[in-house]
């Protein structure tokens, strides 16, 4: 069975989610009462809150991998300041110049940088730099957008730092999830290979949109390629045109 809010797989017989923590008797109940159009009753008796680690740091290894902040980059950015659209024929390729990488666009994407430093544990200061660049390609009519984000990681330590992908992976879709906001929810999940390099692609779902993202890392460098859409538009051919042409340096 998986859970009805994050899509996390539970062992037969669960009562509570092992990773978001709501309580699925309860949740069961006010989806009836909404179905019902009753009002929500406060469910912060039901719902098990768990402090969320952004940055997965194994405190015994220092294994570690900041994911959740280009999450937020990557919605945050998605759909900001694009009014002009593109004809979806109009495919053509895009290269950058600072990150090493050539992908394909239906249109000439438009491109935003972001800086910050983050501490995800008192003995390592991370030092992210992102690159972002996407398109909205459908004739004037929004909510659809091709978008890659590419973060670089420079740290200072006092011990070894290792990079742990499956907990960095986890911690992109949880940081996805949170910034999409109400209803959103894990579809699917699954292992893919992109480049040459072993990633994750999620597909994600809200209210009034869709999200199909794939993540891998390349060393100290993360990429996480994002096709965003209304419900109703499945982009399957397009999606897979986009996520295929991916080259790197």
């Amino acid at each position: 069975m998986e859970c009805p809010k994050c899509g996390h797989k539970q062992p037969d017989g669960a009562k509570e989610c092992e990773r978001c923590g709501i309580i699925f008797s309860k949740w069961r109940e006010r989806q009836e009462r909404q179905e019902r159009g009753e009002p929500s009753r406060s469910t912060s008796s039901s719902i098990k809150v768990q402090p969320l680690n952004p940055y997965a740091v194994k405190k015994d290894s220092k294994d570690w991998v900041g994911y959740i902040q280009p999450a937020i980059i990557l919605i945050a950015f998605l759909g900001a300041g694009l009014w002009i659209h593109h004809d979806l024929n109009n495919w053509r390729e895009f290269t950058s110049p600072t990150r090493g990488f050539t992908l394909e666009f239906p249109g000439t994407p438009e491109s935003q940088t972001d800086s910050s430093t983050v501490r995800p544990d008192p003995s390592i200061t991370v030092y992210l730099t992102s690159e972002f660049h996407q398109v909205a390609p459908l004739f004037g009519i929004p909510g659809i957008y091709y978008a890659v984000m590419v973060a670089d990681y420079k740290y200072q330590s006092s011990q070894p730092v290792e990079w742990d992908d499956e907990k960095g992976f986890a911690g992109f879709r949880d940081g996805v999830i949170k910034e999409l906001g109400f209803a959103a929810r894990v579809e699917s999940q699954s292992d893919v290979e992109i480049a040459g390099y072993r990633g994750k692609e999620y597909n994600f779902s809200a209210n009034i949109r869709k999200a199909t993202i794939r993540v891998f890392r390349k060393g100290d460098r993360m990429y996480a390629l994002a096709v965003m859409h209304p419900p109703l538009l499945t982009l399957a051919e397009d999606k897979e045109r986009f996520f295929g042409s991916l080259r790197l340096e």
